[in-house]
């Protein structure tokens, strides 16, 4: 086990008789406390680490190709509040044509055309969901009715109860700005004309170590998380593709984290950490503890009152912290032998 992925250490060595130093040292990384007893005592307990397997990585955004922005209405644009780099809002009013207002639709498929009294499928259930009506599912009910005449009115339209779907500039979830707008107040645009194009979206991350350093390979088969600032997010393998990519972007710009341009269609971004999504736990001794067969399978010396016990613990590990080695979890709490080299030889003997 990598030390430095340890999320959180804590060693008790009980003195017996209970005699303890209590010493508190910064240690590297994630390894924050540990509690030393009298080095003189030849018996102490079995203590405890929490591993994650974190590890620090870059997040790299790969953007697709842009699409055009394609305007719903003919007519005069008579006020804008978009231009280039303008962040798109569900709901929010993109512009205004002969002064009805056209805004944003951000859902996963656009509209196929108007809906209205007695319409069914799956563009009601869309408008229901862009207005925030609850309980409409896929039929034209009533409280759909209200909600669609309240924004008609907002907007200059009739309230008629017909949701027009030239009354909105569909977007997708990843389409989160404007690239370029080509529609300023007082020109014409014609349905199905272009009014610019959209922010290329991004359509992959992918995960990578930093530079020089490695990633436990734990990481590539177990069920993972991805931590970025405070918020925490369940990934499988390296790349992440949608649906996991919309709360992935948002909390990348949330956290203003370092980033560098690598191409025209990536950019990455650091300070994010990759861990465990359930830490393993492990039994950690002095290294002086261990024994080893002439095979080099290590033991630990077990002590019950008087009799002394040789136990394998095979996978033994070095994880650098004041000369202490990792053991099975299943032996934490237990008495061992500080030195087991000082156990008596017939007990040594059983090692292996």
């Amino acid at each position: 086990m990598n030390p430095r992925t340890a999320a959180a250490l804590l060693i008790a060595f009980w003195v017996v008789p209970v005699l303890v130093v209590a010493t508190t040292l910064v240690l590297a990384d994630r390894f924050e406390r540990a509690a030393i007893v009298d080095e003189a005592d030849p018996v102490v307990s079995v203590g405890s680490v929490v591993d994650d397997a974190s590890s620090p990585v870059t997040v790299t955004l790969v953007s697709g190709q842009s699409r055009e922005l394609i305007s719903p209405i003919g007519g005069t644009v008579t006020s804008s509040s978009t231009g280039h780099g303008a962040d798109i809002e569900n709901g929010a009013v993109a512009l205004q044509v002969d002064r009805r207002a056209v805004r944003w639709f951000v859902a996963t498929s656009p509209l196929v055309g108007d809906v209205s009294p007695g319409s069914t499928g799956t563009d009601v259930q869309l408008v229901a969901e862009h207005l925030g009506v609850d309980g409409s599912g896929e039929r034209y009910s009533a409280a759909l009715r209200l909600a669609i005449d309240a924004r008609n009115g907002e907007g200059g339209w009739p309230r008629d109860g017909v949701f027009r779907a030239s009354s909105v500039l569909f977007a997708n979830p990843t389409e989160t700005s404007v690239g370029r707008f080509e529609a300023p107040v007082g020109s014409v645009v014609s349905e199905g004309g272009r009014l610019g194009e959209f922010t290329a979206p991004v359509v992959e991350a992918r995960l990578a170590p930093l530079e020089g350093a490695s990633v436990d390979a734990r990481l590539s088969t177990a069920s993972t998380v991805l931590t970025i600032a405070e918020s925490t997010f369940p990934i499988s393998g390296t790349a992440i593709a949608e649906p996991g990519l919309a709360p992935l972007l948002a909390a990348i710009q949330a956290a203003s984290l370092p980033s560098t341009r690598t191409s025209e269609t990536e950019v990455q971004y650091r300070e994010a950490i990759w861990a465990l999504a359930e830490p393993e736990e492990y039994g950690v001794v002095p290294s002086s503890a261990l024994i080893a067969t002439d095979d080099g399978t290590p033991c630990v010396v077990t002590v019950d009152g008087d009799a002394t016990n040789a136990v394998q613990v095979e996978g033994t590990t070095s994880i650098g912290v004041s000369g202490t080695s990792v053991v099975p979890a299943s032996l934490i709490g237990s008495q061992v032998l500080r030195v087991g080299a000082q156990a008596p030889a017939e007990t040594q003997a059983t090692c292996g």
